[in-house]
């Protein structure tokens, strides 16, 4: 078992996230935020699940930052959206067994490309590396169809957390401006 083990072990519950084979998988501060988490840990305890009854209340009581309200529509509004536009594949991202964000993506019914309309954090998830780590299997999900060669999204102009994320994902502005919002695309 590696020193770090011997060393944490007796932290009290919750300081420190050993995976089975006792490597570092998270080190949480009192605020609860991760402070390291590899892609690797990352990937390996991102899920996404279907949205039923069983979860279907806890996704729209999600929430981001009152701040960030102006950026992304509540999960009720994108639920019915999706409803409406039944093109629209809504997901719930869970790390482990915890809700920590939505997301939904579609091939757009007007323009037959690859579009993802939201992702959503829980406020108090976000600054853990969940967004990316959500953002790069939805990324690796859209690939899998093999006929299209690109995503879209869009995104506030003043939104520049997001405008960050999508810029490490190898997105790019692709000159448009739609309803206001910024469109990016990924060429793959």
């Amino acid at each position: 078992m590696p020193f770090i083990y011997h060393y944490l072990k007796d932290f009290p519950a919750g300081l420190a996230n050993l995976d089975s084979d006792g490597e570092l998988a998270g080190m949480y501060l009192k605020t609860g935020r991760v402070t390291c988490l590899s892609k690797e840990k990352r990937d390996h305890v991102i899920e996404f699940r279907e949205i039923d009854r069983h979860n279907f209340f806890e996704v729209i009581d999600l929430k981001v930052a009152e701040e960030q309200k102006h950026f992304v529509a509540p999960n009720v509004f994108s639920l019915a959206q999706a409803k409406a536009f039944p093109e629209c594949i809504c997901l719930a991202i869970y790390h482990g067994d915890v809700l920590v964000g939505f997301t939904m993506y579609c091939m757009d019914y007007d323009d037959k490309e690859y579009w993802i309309y939201r992702l959503l954090i829980d406020a108090k998830h976000q600054s853990k590396g969940y967004g990316k780590a959500a953002m790069e299997k939805l990324i690796e999900r859209i690939k899998q169809d093999q006929e299209h060669k690109v995503i879209y999204l869009s995104f506030e102009p003043e939104n520049n957390p997001a405008k960050g994320l999508y810029k490490k994902l190898g997105f790019e502005a692709d000159g448009r401006v739609i309803d206001g919002e910024i469109v990016y695309k990924l060429v793959y």
